[in-house]
C-alpha cells in the first residue's frame, strides 16, 4: 500500500488551520472565522475519510463533511449550498445551514468518518442515476468504526464533492486520515 500523502500536499483549502503532518488544529487569527481544511481529491463512491478528536478545545465545534471546490473558506461543512456536515459538538447534520438531530455528540478519542455509497445497492463501486440525470448517492457517517447514520444526496453531473474538516474554537485538534480503511 502506498504511503499517504501529507495533508499539506493534499490541501485544496486550508484557512485558520495549522497543519502538522497528519494533524490539524484551529488557529484563530483574530477574525473569529471558521477554520476549514478541504482535501484536493474528489470524493468517489467507496472512498472513506476519518478524523480522530484529540482535543475539543473551548467548544468542540469540530465538523466533517463534503463540500464543493469553491466552498467559502469561512464556513463549516453544511452551512452553505451544495455541502453537508456532521457536527461533533451537538451531533447535528447540517445542510444549507439548517441542523437536525442526527447522531451522538463526540468526545476526545472518538473517530468520526464519512464515505459515499450507492443507496440502491449499497455497493461502493456502482452508482445509480436519478430521473434528472444526476448521480443519486448516500453519505454514510461512522463513529468509532460503526455506522450511525446516512443521508441521501443528489449531486448533479457537474458537481464534485471534497472531504472537509471544520473547526471553530481555540484548542481544537484532530488527526486526519484521508484515505482511511472503511470499517
Amino acid at each position: 500500500m502506498a504511503e499517504p500523502q501529507p495533508l499539506l500536499v493534499r490541501q485544496l483549502i486550508c484557512r485558520n488551520i495549522k497543519v502538522e503532518g497528519e494533524y490539524l488544529s484551529y488557529v484563530d487569527n483574530g477574525d473569529g472565522f471558521v477554520g476549514l481544511y478541504v482535501d484536493n481529491n474528489v470524493m468517489v463512491i467507496g472512498k472513506y475519510f476519518e478524523i480522530e478528536i484529540l482535543s475539543l478545545g473551548q467548544r468542540g465545534t469540530i465538523a466533517i463533511g463534503l463540500v464543493p471546490s469553491n466552498y467559502p473558506e469561512n464556513m463549516q461543512p453544511g452551512w452553505e449550498q451544495n455541502s453537508i456536515g456532521y457536527h461533533a459538538d451537538n451531533g447535528y447534520f447540517y445542510k444549507l445551514g439548517q441542523g437536525t438531530k442526527f447522531g451522538p455528540k463526540c468526545l476526545v478519542g472518538d473517530k468520526i468518518g464519512c464515505f459515499l455509497s450507492d443507496p440502491d445497492t449499497r455497493s461502493p463501486y456502482q452508482a445509480s442515476f436519478d430521473w434528472m440525470g444526476g448521480t443519486l448517492l448516500t453519505a454514510v457517517f461512522t463513529r468509532n468504526g460503526k455506522k450511525f447514520g446516512e443521508k441521501e444526496l443528489r449531486s448533479f453531473q457537474n458537481l464534485e464533492l471534497y472531504a472537509a474538516v471544520g473547526m471553530h474554537s481555540s484548542g481544537e485538534k484532530v488527526k486526519v486520515v484521508l484515505d482511511a480503511q472503511r470499517p
